[in-house]
This record gives C-alpha cells, structure tokens and sequence, in this order.
C-alpha cells in the first residue's frame, strides 16, 4: 500500500496573516447610541398599568386592552411610535388615539388637564385607550367584539371586518400564555 501525504492545514497560516493584520485584537464594532435593542419582555411592560386602569374603568378583562396595543403599535415597536410622529389617522401613542377623540375623551372624562402630545407618554395612552374601549364596550351593551370594532372604526362605524380577528388573535395568544403560566386564563 501506498504511503498517502498528509495534507497541510491553512489554520496555522491563516491565524499569521490574521495577526499580520490585527485581527485577531480588533476591538467589537461598537452601535451607536440611538440603536434600539428588543428588549425581550417588552409585551409585557405595561401589564400592570393595563390592569390598573382596566380595573378603575370596570373592564372586567385587561387582556383586551393589551391586545389594543398590540393591534395597534405592536406594544410600542411602531414607527410612528418610535419616532413620536403622528401615524395614520393623525394617531397618537401606543393605543392610537387620534386627536379628535383625544379632545372628546379628554373633555369628557379627563377635565381636559392633557395634552395631545401627552399621549406619548405610555400611561397617558393606556388610561385613555382604556377610557374609549370602556365606552365603546358600554355602548354596545357589553358586546366586547362590537367595542373593539369600534375602538379601530368608531361606534357609528361598526361593520364587519378583520379588526376584531386582529385582536382576537392577540387576545387568544395571550390568554394562552396566561393560562400556561399560572393555569388560569382570563
């Protein structure tokens, strides 16, 4: 049998030329400031202003109100969130609040002590959002599907349409996981 030749590795040849270069101590290329990282429990970092202000409001079930936001700046991701520039509609912070319904809410329920620009603030939009499901949820004799149509179209604007499948899906996804964490649903 033939002697076969070992054939030569280029590890060894390729870590000289890399260190030839500087390679090899090249500092991580740093992101700037202005990067936003995910951060991985970002869904959930308003659940407990969700639940405060669904409970103050008589919303008997707070995941709808997240599912809003979700629906509606993908729990603060949007662009136009982001960015604090109005988005479709001239809409307004996490739950999308325009502002002529902001003058409306504000007016009615809110003494008028906010501001449109005060909607961006994550709380103000939530206590707000949560104020106009809670209406609409009232105005259609405790329909929840019909309320959050309305959220999306307004109350004299209720039709069919995958808004409220848009919804369902958050709220079904997150009553899931509700359900797999502490073996009760909502």
């Amino acid at each position: 049998m033939a002697k076969r030749k070992k054939k030569k590795s280029l590890v060894p040849a390729f870590i000289l030329i890399a260190l030839g270069f500087g390679l090899l101590n090249a500092k991580p290329v740093e992101e700037p400031d202005d990067v936003i990282r995910p951060d991985p429990s970002y869904k959930d970092k308003w659940d407990k202003t969700i639940k405060l202000v669904s409970a103050s409001f008589g919303l008997s079930n707070w995941l709808w109100l997240k599912a809003l936001i979700g629906v509606e700046s993908d729990y603060g991701r949007s662009s136009f969130v982001v960015n604090k520039i109005l988005g479709t509609g001239r809409k307004r912070g996490i739950l999308g609040i325009t502002e002529n319904t902001f003058s409306y809410l504000n007016s009615k329920y809110f003494n008028s002590i906010h501001k449109p620009d005060d909607l961006w603030i994550p709380e103000v939009s939530i206590k707000f959002g949560g104020r106009l499901l809670k209406e609409n949820y009232d105005f259609f004799g405790g329909d929840i599907k019909k309320g959050v149509m309305a959220y999306n179209v307004g109350a004299g604007n209720v039709k069919s349409g995958n808004y409220i499948d848009k919804a369902r899906a958050y709220y079904t996804r997150w009553n899931s996981e509700l359900n797999s964490l502490t073996g009760r649903g909502v």
